[in-house]
C-alpha cells in the first residue's frame, strides 16, 4: 500500500487532504514544526505534500530559511519517494485561460518564491517531482 506523508495539520488543506487520503492509502499528518523528528522516517514514504507555510515566505523576499519545501526537500534522499509541491497559478501572468505551457511571469513576491521553490525541487528531484499549480 502506498504511504503518504502530509506536512501542515493545522491548516484546512492538509486536514482535508488527509482526512480524503486515509481512505484509499497509508496516510500520516504531522505539524511542520516536528519535521525533525520524522527525519529517518520520510524516506519511507512514497509521496510527500507540504501544505504548510511561513509568513515570511508570503511577503519577503526568498530565502530558504523562509523555504519550508526546501526545509523538506534537505530530508528526502531517497528514490522512491515523490516529493508532490503545490504551486500558485500566480506565477503566470494573470489572464483567463492560464495553461502549463504559459510562460511564467510572477508579478508577488508570493509567486516569485513558488518560482523560486520550483526550480530548487526541480533540481533536486528531477522525475520524482510533482508540481501542482493551484488555483
Amino acid at each position: 500500500m502506498k504511504k503518504i506523508l502530509i506536512i501542515g495539520k493545522r491548516g484546512f488543506l492538509g486536514k482535508n487532504l488527509h482526512k480524503y487520503l486515509k481512505k484509499k492509502f497509508k496516510s500520516k499528518i504531522i505539524h511542520f514544526k516536528d519535521i525533525n523528528k520524522f527525519k529517518k522516517e520520510i524516506n519511507n514514504f512514497n509521496y510527500v505534500i507540504n501544505t504548510s507555510i511561513n509568513k515570511n515566505y508570503i511577503n519577503k523576499k526568498y530565502l530558504k530559511k523562509y523555504d519550508n519545501d526546501f526545509m523538506i526537500s534537505k530530508m528526502i534522499n531517497s528514490k522512491q519517494t515523490t516529493y508532490i509541491f503545490l504551486s500558485s497559478r500566480k506565477v503566470y501572468k494573470a489572464k483567463p485561460n492560464i495553461n502549463e505551457g504559459d510562460k511564467l511571469s510572477p508579478k508577488s513576491n508570493y509567486a516569485k518564491n513558488k518560482t523560486m521553490t520550483e526550480r530548487v525541487l526541480h533540481g533536486k528531484f528531477k522525475n520524482n517531482l510533482t508540481i501542482l499549480r493551484i488555483s
